[in-house]
């Protein structure tokens, strides 16, 4: 189990270590959580440590500019203390095994994951020779911390300060990298055409480790994000030996993916053109027209795959236009439902629009307002025409309106913006006048009411001067 997972939590820290901050980190924030590392308590360096290797996303680019931070301690030193505690680890398990007459293999040797090497590397803390543990330890948190984050963006800073300090913590590095597993691949991928030698170390080594070498073994990733992410990465850097790995993608039944892949294909331009024809074979049967440029290839092939990908679904879509025009409101829903819940991106759903509005209109001549709200609700989401949002919020702002008056509450300013963003709205400007009506008329039941009581008020005052007077 990582130890990340069995410490306490940050905020019960031993030694009142600073907890991690909970908003955007800032360079002093981290600053101070780091200082906890000079504790010469164990408990509290390690809930130091912890609490940065915590931080969320947001603290990446602070975390990334700590990393560039300059040392007194000489490289050397620093790389002395991270392979010394590597070797004694190692030296130590080798030592045990023999003792049982075992022989250990590679990864039984060195089977620390960065969290445990952290905190091992924090609790045996080199008092003869802190100038250089204390830094190393800074070093090995964040870099722990970028990797527990994970994103691109932090794996990325991870792989990147492999050559710093002439290679010092290139080991933790490719670690750490390990440790993150597939969610590494966008990185090393970025990075795998860099000329540094310690960067291209450590992504042949992870690359073979993770029996990834080629392109058609990295695209079979199971996180359609990191999949999506790397096809991506391989169109902006046009890698020209990734071509056939993006191709069997262009027609994924995940939007992102497929959406990555034909970006990704696009940008190879004519380079990719030989590709495409194969494909548009593949897809048609036929060769295509030999003028076509590669942009008209794709076209083609993106209109057979999704004419094939959409078949079900626009069966469906006819059948709920139908219900639509013969107001068959039920049906109509069930049809778009189904679609919708199998496709929240299908290209058509813009169609849905009016078969929506008429479903909430008929709702609202029987005044049913809690059904026209949640049809305009749909038609509002489907939507991706701006010219008619302006008129799909005025209904929903009418049906709210209603519903508020309902319950007895009589607002004219809901009103009032919904006929600031359809004037044609007549059941809207009705409504409004009906409750202005509501309005005028308990102003002159107030009016009445006040006169009353002015009336009243004079009576009991006369009353009381023909008594004073009689008493006189």
């Amino acid at each position: 189990m990582c130890l990340l997972a069995a410490a306490a939590p940050r905020a019960e820290a031993a030694g009142g270590a600073p907890a991690a901050p909970s908003g955007s980190t800032t360079p002093q924030e981290l600053d101070a959580l780091l200082a906890g590392l000079s504790s010469e308590d164990a408990a509290a360096r390690w809930a130091a440590a912890r609490a940065v290797v915590e931080l969320g996303s947001d603290a990446v680019p602070v975390l990334g500019a700590a990393l560039q931070k300059e040392y007194k301690a000489s490289d050397e030193s620093l790389k002395r203390v991270v392979y010394g505690l590597r070797k004694d680890l190692k030296d130590a398990r080798i030592k045990q095994a023999s003792a049982k007459g075992k022989t250990l293999a590679d990864d039984e040797i060195e089977r620390e994951t960065p969290p445990d090497f952290l905190k091992l590397l924090v609790e045996r803390r080199q008092k003869d020779n802190l100038l250089a543990w204390q830094p190393a330890a800074q070093v090995m948190t964040i870099l722990v911390a970028l990797g527990s984050i994970g994103t691109t963006e932090a794996l990325s800073l991870v792989l990147g300060f492999a050559p710093a300090h002439e290679g010092a913590f290139r080991k933790e590095v490719y670690q750490v990298m390990l440790w993150a597993g597939e969610k590494a691949l966008p990185a090393v991928v970025r990075m795998r055409t860099s000329k540094d030698e310690d960067i291209r170390t450590v992504v042949t080594g992870w690359l073979g480790k993770m029996e990834m070498e080629r392109p058609g073994q990295q695209v079979q990733v199971k996180d359609p994000l990191v999949l999506a992410e790397v096809l991506s990465i391989y169109g902006k850097l046009k890698l020209f030996d990734t071509i056939d790995a993006i191709c069997p993608f262009i027609s994924s039944d995940n939007p992102i993916v497929r959406d990555a892949a034909r970006q990704a294909i696009l940008a190879f331009g004519k380079s990719a053109l030989w590709a495409l024809r194969k494909e548009y074979r593949n897809e048609t049967g036929k060769e295509p027209d030999p003028s076509w440029s590669a942009e008209q290839v794709a076209a083609e092939i993106f209109k057979v795959q999704d004419s094939e990908r959409l078949a079900p679904l626009n069966a469906k879509m006819e059948k709920g236009l139908a219900h639509a025009a013969k107001k068959e409101f039920d049906g109509m829903e069930e049809a778009f439902r189904a679609i919708l819940a199998a496709q929240p991106l299908y290209e058509r759903k813009g169609e849905m629009v009016p078969g929506y509005l008429a479903m909430a209109r008929q709702a609202i001549g029987k005044k049913n307002f809690a059904k026209a709200s949640r049809a305009v609700r749909v038609a509002r989401r489907v939507n991706g025409d701006p010219a008619r949002a302006g008129s799909i919020m005025a209904l929903q702002l009418y049906v709210d309106g209603m519903m508020e008056l309902a319950e007895g509450v009589a607002d004219p300013e809901i009103m009032r913006q919904a006929l600031a963003l359809d004037p044609g709205l007549e059941e809207a400007r009705a409504a409004l006048d009906d409750i202005e009506q509501i309005y005028r008329g308990r102003k002159i039941r107030g009016y009445r009411v006040a006169a009353a009581g002015g009336i009243a008020c004079t009576a009991l005052l006369l009353l009381l001067l023909i008594v004073f007077k009689r008493w006189i």
